[in-house]
């Protein structure tokens, strides 16, 4: 077969993916720039979400390359928009002042809520644990009326349970109280924008 017919075939199969991925970029970049209106419910734009992506993708890599930052630690990132959450384990204070201000300083982030705490890192066993405890707390928020658990992150750290998003303080009340009756939960921190 000549290379201008297998050509002609690639595009034949290969063109109309293309245009409909080019068409969905589009589509996603013309809602991402859409305001958020004033009877928003605490959902965050398409545009929003990716910028929350690139932070705590760039937050992650600057925290790794940092001398201070990347020996003997466990940091964990977590964008919503703009407030972003760090937690995990530091070897000292100094290392958990070095990631507030590495953090800080990157474009987009509004405000740094640091929950390091200083210690050595958790083992897998740990790690495992809170994996579970995140998804039987995410399960429940989402199960649960009254509790907007589709527009709410959960987190866990050591048994520390984190809830982020933007909601009222209604709503925010309520998945606290759903959260503390999952068990393995010690310690429920609020990282909320509030509606109201």
């Amino acid at each position: 077969m000549d290379s201008g017919r297998l050509s002609s075939l690639r595009w034949n199969h290969l063109g109309p993916l293309i245009m409909r991925c080019g068409l969905g970029i589009l589509a996603l970049a013309v809602v991402g720039c859409a305001p958020i209106s004033s009877t928003d419910n605490g959902s965050r734009t398409p545009g929003t979400v990716i910028d929350d992506v690139a932070i705590s993708n760039l937050a992650t890599r600057q925290l790794r390359r940092s001398q201070e930052t990347s020996v003997n630690t466990n940091i964990n990132v977590l964008s919503h928009n703009g407030h972003v959450l760090l937690t995990g384990q530091v070897p000292d204070a100094a290392s958990k002042t070095s990631a507030q201000e590495i953090v800080s300083g990157l474009a987009q982030v509004q405000m740094v809520h640091n929950e390091l705490v200083v210690g050595p890192p958790t083992g897998l066993s740990t790690r495992s644990r809170d994996a579970w405890v995140t998804s039987k707390v995410k399960t429940r928020l989402l199960s649960e009326r009254g509790v907007p658990g589709d527009r709410i992150k959960v987190t866990t750290e050591d048994g520390a349970v984190y809830l982020v998003g933007i909601v009222p303080r209604e709503e925010a009340d309520r998945a606290v109280d759903v959260t503390g009756t999952v068990q393995g939960v010690r310690k429920i921190v609020k990282v909320f924008q509030y509606l109201d």
